[in-house]
């Protein structure tokens, strides 16, 4: 019987409450596994010993899949926190790590970087799925607020670009810029006039 095996059997009859273990019990098994040649002789270790070494294995792969993995985000938080509140002082400049953030969040490395709406409550001690579900609380919101930004940072481009390309068309092509100046003017007067 492998190691394996009888550590299989060890922890079937561990945790079956119905049966009951008594010393005697478990004392016949030993002595039958060492009939069977058991484990002293392939690896040198007595069967206690194996045991335990699985026990310990056993017990620190436990810890590891219980233990949640703690938040790394809290630095990039403050960052983001920080260019959400500047945003107005900024004059807008602030945007572009909002947006860089986001992209990360979506796309990079979401351990550092976290959804928006997760910056708020995020803290060192928290854990990721923690920081998560509590963040899910102000995520819709500030995702309406983040599209209604961007859609607004890009009509504010276009209102900025409009005057500089007309203003570019007008020095590139003079007389027929004031030609079409004039000809819109008259229309003007003309419908004020007719109305």
């Amino acid at each position: 019987m492998s190691t394996d095996e009888q550590l299989l059997a060890a922890q079937n009859t561990k945790n079956q409450p119905d049966q009951e273990n008594s010393s005697s019990d478990r004392a016949g098994a030993l002595r039958e596994q060492q009939r069977e040649g058991g484990g002293q002789e392939e690896t040198g270790q007595s069967l206690r010993s194996q045991v335990m070494a699985a026990r310990k294995d056993q017990a620190s792969e436990d810890a590891k899949k219980n233990e949640e993995r703690k938040s790394i985000s809290f630095r990039h938080s403050q960052i983001l926190k920080q260019n959400i509140f500047n945003l107005v002082t900024s004059f807008g400049l602030s945007y572009f790590y909002i947006v860089y953030h986001w992209f990360q969040s979506k796309l990079g490395n979401k351990r550092k970087y976290v959804k928006l709406g997760s910056e708020w409550m995020d803290s060192p001690a928290l854990t990721e799925k923690q920081r998560d579900e509590i963040g899910s609380n102000f995520a819709p919101w500030e995702n309406c607020c983040f599209f209604s930004v961007s859609i607004g940072c890009l009509v504010a481009i276009f209102l900025v670009i409009l005057p500089l390309a007309l203003i570019g068309y007008y020095l590139s092509h003079p007389a027929e810029a004031a030609w079409e100046g004039l000809k819109s003017v008259w229309e003007i007067i003309k419908s004020i006039f007719t109305s």
